[in-house]
């Protein structure tokens, strides 16, 4: 049974051909206000970022940042000449102006009391953001700005698994 499923998968992989699928990563590109010199903004900035993964230092790291910085200047310049336009259209387009509210109009749920650690629940506001801050507090591990030390991704450091074994009744479960 597994030897049919692998021949199948083998002749399909042979057939099919091999495309790679585009993460739309940068959600930034679907915004009304993206023009090129945004999108020229956030390619360098993309490859800065790869960049400083590929070698991690300090040099990359402030690139990195500066391309980070260019692009958010870019875009929120952008995005305040778009809605200037917008609004400045209100009286004879109507449409675009209250698209664009429905587009930014986000629900927000609402957290209205939790369960703290000695067993009662929250009761105002005040109770509940301090018991999220408590329990936030209390995985967050604060390290420092810049690159990962070199024990981090030393290949010395990674610890390998066993061999793994599947057998037909495995898969059959």
């Amino acid at each position: 049974m597994w030897t049919i499923i692998l021949d199948k998968l083998n002749m399909l992989s042979e057939r099919v051909p091999l495309q790679t699928k585009k993460d739309n990563i940068d959600s930034n590109y679907n915004t009304p206000w993206v023009n090129r010199s945004i999108k020229r903004a956030i390619r360098g900035k993309n490859k800065a970022w790869n960049d400083f993964d590929l070698n991690p230092c300090i040099r990359n790291w402030n690139i990195a940042l500066e391309k980070q910085h260019v692009f958010e200047k870019c875009e929120s310049n952008a995005r305040i000449k778009y809605e200037r336009k917008v609004t400045k259209c209100l009286k004879y387009n109507s449409r675009a102006f209250f698209s664009y509210l429905r587009s930014r109009n986000k629900v927000k749920e609402v957290v209205t009391n939790l369960v703290k650690p000695d067993g009662s629940r929250t009761t105002s506001d005040h109770d509940t953001a301090e018991c999220l801050a408590d329990s936030f507090s209390s995985v967050f591990v604060e390290e420092p700005q810049g690159p990962l030390p070199e024990a981090c991704y030393n290949s010395e450091n990674v610890k390998t698994c066993g061999e793994i074994v599947i057998s037909f009744s495995d898969v059959y479960n």
